[in-house]
């Protein structure tokens, strides 16, 4: 930026904004990946709970789907 735009519109008051911009932008991506990290995590512990529900050979499909709010067939997927 040059000197004499700087100086005719504020230079460090477009600093101050782009930092906050800047700041901005950083909090909204580490909120969306902690966001998507725990999705991840949420899911991936649900089928860890199903694939140890199936090794318990204790329940059927329809029960599992049942006590884990998953569908039958991707209870099916998971012990394919």
């Amino acid at each position: 930026m040059s000197e004499e735009v700087r100086r005719s519109m504020g230079g460090k008051v477009l600093e101050l904004e782009s930092e906050r911009l800047v700041r901005i932008g950083r909090e909204q991506g580490l909120e969306q990946g902690l966001e998507q990290g725990l999705e991840q995590g949420v899911k991936q512990e649900r089928i860890n709970i199903i694939q140890n529900m199936i090794r318990s050979g204790n329940l059927s499909d329809r029960e599992i789907a049942m006590y884990t709010g998953c569908s039958e067939d991707y209870v099916r997927k998971l012990r394919d």
